[in-house]
Parts: structure tokens; C-alpha cells; sequence
């Protein structure tokens, strides 16, 4: 341990900087409770078959009141996760992709640093004491030998066998690394770094929800490939997806804590294009959630126009899946019905190592309707291990198709000064429904909007 103490201690002394430049996290809470305090610099590592690797230090904090297990060699240890994020705008609509993913480093010897609590309590070793800080640098969370598949893993009660499975690796390349395709690498490009610590006892105590944090990173290009640089403070107790609302605030993120299991966030986005047309943008990420997710429905009316329907996933790498064989690549197909539309995948009965949204991942779905999104609304949620299903807060396509009818009454006459004040009140919020004309040009939002909604007004609607 004598090497990584000498690593630590200077980690340390910046941690105490670092500190003493933001505002302090809330500490002693009830239970372990174990957080990322900061994400630390990476390591750049050599390209191959197309693909990228880095890796990024991490700081853990037991802002808890009671120690947190750190044992070597068990099962009673963290894990870590991280991920790479890319926020993109396409013909004007923002997108959240999750473009990377690392295998699991496993934990071993806590340190007694101070970084998001004002003191803390050392131990041996062997638990992150109170009010603790505890440091891996970035080679350490790239060692191949040391990294483990997430398919073990149930991150909603940090259950996991050890050791964990080891099938072949490439040493010296980017297997198990956090890969990126270099087609995903853009310099220019906003991305979003989050790191992920999934630990047993932290879950026994309900603390599991805080555990991933994310900081914003540049993307530079040497030679053939490209180098990334952390770009930002750390945003703590928080998933990156939350940075997409950050950077667009017309997204609508809904939480579903499902019983029993983890937690899934929604993120929403409709946004007028042209030809009087909308684009409506989701991304479903599955922080913790065993029971994974397996299809959505986005309830398009039948006779609403529906074009460019799309998917994006994540790409496993490397034996993460069921007898070290990869999880499925396979996109999820579209069928459409009265309910709407929907994708999904296998179940998991049918196809353990199927394409569904596991934990620690984010995927996308797409398409254009000539419809605008409804004043309320929600999508549904399939879990892949079972047959339940979840009504989720979202921007979803209108199914009436009366644009004028802002608060979606349903009493004759449809129209009133109520649907007035609501259409004021979504123009006031920036909402992008209140693009009425369907503008693309900045600002969006301006008073031929109030001319086109008065105009619809004027025009009335039909009868429910």
C-alpha cells in the first residue's frame, strides 16, 4: 500500500483546494453513504480497431455517518463505473448520446483523505471512514487485470460474485477501458464524463440514488486519434444526464423509482423544425435498475405523419455479457399501433444477453411528426425482466391535433380564455410548444407566435 499512499498524498492536499472553492456537501447523513467528490485527470491510451480509450481518476466520500465497507478480494467493496456522454444539436434540436462505457474497477484499501466533508474519521483500510475521502488515479481505474463486467453486477442492491469474470483481453489496448468509437469523437464537441460507485451496504442504507457524479471534458486531436481533458468542477450526486437540461432547459426529465428495483430517468425534448413539422428527442437512462428496461411507447395518434424514426444505443465491448459473450447490438425495431409507437427488445427470457437498457446506460429514441406536443403527456416504460410497465412524464406528440385547445379541454366549446392564458404562461417559460409559426430562426419565440396562436384560435377545432 506504501505506492498508494505516496499517489494519495498529494491528491489529498489538492482535494483540500478543491474543497475550499465550492460550496460544502451536505455530510453525516443516515447510513454509509458513498458519493463521487470529484472526477480526476485521465489517462489517454493508444487506439485500436477504430476505437478510443481513456480512463479518469476518481474521488469517493462516505458522506454518511457510518463507515462504508472497502474490503479487498470480497464482494464487500465498491465498484466503479464510467461513462462518456456527447450533447449535440441536429437541424436544431439538442440530443444527449450516450456514446462510451468502461468495465468495473473493484475497490481495495480506503484511504482517510478530507474532499467533500470538513473532517474526517480514519480507519485500516478496510472501510471509508466518516466524513472520508478515498482516491484512485486514473491508471489505477485502467488497469485491465483489475476491471470486471457489468453484467454481474445489480446495482440496485450492489450484489456482485467475486472474483468477478475474466475472459481474454488485449493488454496495452483499449479492452475494458473506457472506449469510445472514434467516429464519436468530435474536437469541438461537448462532452460529459460520469462516474459511478456501486456498493452493497450504501444500497442496504437507501443511498444508492447519489452515487454517480459528472464533469464536462474536451475532446483534442493527436495524430490519428484523440486525447480528452476534464473540463470542468465536478457536478456531485448527480447522473450527466442531468446536463442536458442544464444546456437546454426546455427539457422536460421525469424520475421513475421503480418498487422494489432502481431508478430510471426520462429526458424529453420537442423542438418545431421546418415544414411546420416537429422533432421529438428521448433518452431513457437506467441508473440502477436490475430489472432493466425493454421497450417505450410514445403515444402517436395514427393519424399524425411519422418520419425519421430513429435509435441509438451503447456499445458493449469485450465479453460483457452472459458466458463472456458481448450483449446484443441489435437496434430495437418500431411497430405502431393505435397506442402509438413502440420499440423494444427481446425479453429477458428470451435472450439474457439482449439489447435492453441495463443499468448505467443511456439510450435514445427519435422521430418527426407533424403533430405538436401535447400541453401534458406521458410515454411508457417496459421493464425487460418482467411484465410491468410505467406511465412516464414526457413531451409527447398531441393527439387531438388542435393546436388552439393550449390546456387540452375536452368540455364544448373546446376553446376559452383558459387555453389564452396557458398558451402566455408556455411563451413566458420559453416552452417550445409556443413556437406556433414553427420559426427556425432566433429568437424563436417572438410575436408572430401570438399572430399565429390567434389565428388558430380564430380557426376553432372540432368536436372531441
Amino acid at each position: 500500500m506504501t505506492a498508494r499512499v505516496l499517489w494519495m498524498s498529494a491528491l489529498g492536499a489538492w482535494g483540500l483546494v478543491v474543497a475550499a472553492g465550492r460550496a460544502q456537501t451536505v455530510c453525516n447523513r443516515t447510513g454509509p453513504d458513498v458519493i463521487v467528490g470529484e472526477i480526476l485527470t485521465p489517462s489517454n491510451y493508444p487506439a485500436s480497431g477504430g476505437v478510443d480509450a481513456f480512463s479518469f481518476g476518481t474521488y469517493a466520500c462516505n458522506v454518511g455517518d457510518t463507515p462504508a465497507l472497502w474490503i479487498a478480494e470480497t464482494n464487500q467493496h465498491p465498484v466503479i463505473a464510467q461513462n462518456v456522454y456527447r450533447l449535440s444539436t441536429v437541424d436544431g434540436s439538442t440530443r444527449f448520446e450516450q456514446v462510451g462505457m468502461s468495465w468495473l474497477k473493484h475497490g481495495f484499501y480506503a484511504l482517510s483523505d478530507v474532499l467533500c466533508c470538513p473532517t474526517c474519521l480514519p480507519t485500516d483500510g478496510t472501510r471509508l471512514g466518516v466524513g472520508c475521502a478515498d482516491a484512485y488515479v486514473s491508471s489505477r481505474n485502467a488497469m485491465q487485470a483489475n476491471l470486471g463486467p457489468r453484467w454481474e453486477v445489480n446495482a440496485h442492491t450492489g450484489a456482485f460474485p467475486y472474483p468477478p469474470s475474466n475472459p481474454p483481453y488485449t493488454t496495452g489496448a483499449p479492452d475494458r477501458r473506457l472506449q469510445v468509437a472514434l467516429a464519436d469523437l468530435v474536437v469541438g464537441g461537448q462532452y460529459f464524463i460520469e462516474a459511478h460507485y456501486v456498493t452493497a451496504d450504501d444500497a442496504a442504507a437507501g443511498n444508492q440514488n447519489n452515487n454517480a457524479s459528472y464533469a464536462s471534458a474536451t475532446v483534442s486531436a493527436v495524430g490519428l486519434e484523440y486525447s480528452m481533458q476534464l473540463a470542468s468542477l465536478t457536478t456531485r450526486e448527480t447522473p450527466a444526464i442531468a446536463a442536458w437540461k442544464a444546456a437546454d432547459p426546455a427539457v422536460t426529465e421525469s424520475r421513475l423509482q421503480i418498487p422494489g428495483d432502481g431508478l430510471v430517468i426520462v429526458s424529453s425534448r420537442a423542438t418545431a423544425i421546418a415544414g411546420g413539422r416537429w422533432h421529438y428527442e428521448y433518452a431513457v437512462y437506467n441508473m440502477n435498475s436490475d430489472q432493466g428496461v425493454g421497450s417505450i411507447r410514445v403515444p402517436v395518434p395514427l393519424a399524425a405523419s411519422v418520419t425519421n424514426i430513429g435509435f441509438h444505443d451503447v456499445v458493449y465491448r469485450n465479453g460483457d455479457g452472459v458466458g463472456s459473450v458481448n450483449v446484443s447490438g441489435t437496434d430495437w425495431p418500431t411497430t405502431r399501433s393505435e397506442l402509438g409507437l413502440t420499440w423494444s427488445t427481446p425479453a429477458f427470457a428470451a435472450n439474457p444477453n439482449g439489447n435492453a437498457i441495463r443499468w448505467g446506460t443511456l439510450y435514445n429514441f427519435r422521430l418527426d411528426s407533424d403533430r405538436p406536443p401535447a400541453a401534458s403527456g406521458s410515454l411508457t416504460l417496459g421493464l425487460w425482466k418482467s411484465s410491468q410497465s410505467f406511465a412516464v412524464a414526457a413531451q409527447v406528440p398531441s393527439a387531438g391535433g388542435c393546436y388552439a385547445n393550449c390546456d387540452g379541454g375536452q368540455v364544448v366549446p373546446l376553446l376559452s380564455a383558459a387555453d389564452y392564458i396557458c398558451f402566455m404562461n408556455r411563451f413566458a417559460a420559453g416552452d417550445a410548444w409556443a413556437n406556433c409559426d414553427a420559426s427556425t430562426t432566433m429568437p424563436l419565440l417572438n410575436v408572430l407566435d401570438f399572430v399565429c396562436f390567434n389565428t388558430k384560435f380564430a380557426g376553432g377545432c372540432a368536436a372531441p
